[in-house]
């Protein structure tokens, strides 16, 4: 018996003619890898910046309010510790530009995101341990009283 020699392409598309569906599913299969791909790549991006993928927008929204220069730190009657820019322990406010003159609280212009601290950001390692293993909720003993 001869053999034939074929090439990958060939040997894969007389594989593809013989079973459609197998055709059908390897198709399906390059299309959409990469689209998984990248959804966990940007998965794995925000959970280690501490962010969940509705909270990313907030911050975009932060973002760009204090490029607005509307983002102020209202300091409390115990005042703000400031250490390296960063407002450690604060309020944090909107004041429009038509209202910032008749606003006469003890405040400070924030100007750039890196600012204002993300309480939920515990770094990006950790970030990723609660992501893959989350708290337990403590379970209350449901124990029935007979009477």
């Amino acid at each position: 018996m001869d053999m034939v020699t074929l090439s990958f392409k060939s040997s894969i598309l007389h594989l593809m003619d013989e079973n459609v569906l197998l055709a059908i599913v390897t198709v399906l299969l390059f299309v959409l890898t990469p689209a998984i791909l990248f959804f966990a790549a940007y998965q794995i991006r925000i959970s280690m910046l501490g962010y969940t993928s509705n909270e990313e927008s907030k911050w975009l929204n932060v973002d760009d309010a204090i490029k607005d220069g509307v983002v102020f730190c209202i300091h409390g009657e115990g005042g703000t510790s400031m250490s390296n820019g960063e407002m450690d322990g604060s309020v944090f406010e909107l004041v429009e530009k038509k209202d910032q003159e008749a606003d006469v609280r003890a405040k400070t212009l924030v100007t750039r995101l890196s600012q204002v601290k993300n309480r939920y950001d515990r770094g990006s390692w950790q970030n990723l341990v609660l992501l893959m293993s989350p708290p337990q909720m403590p379970t209350r003993s449901n124990k029935s009283h007979v009477l």
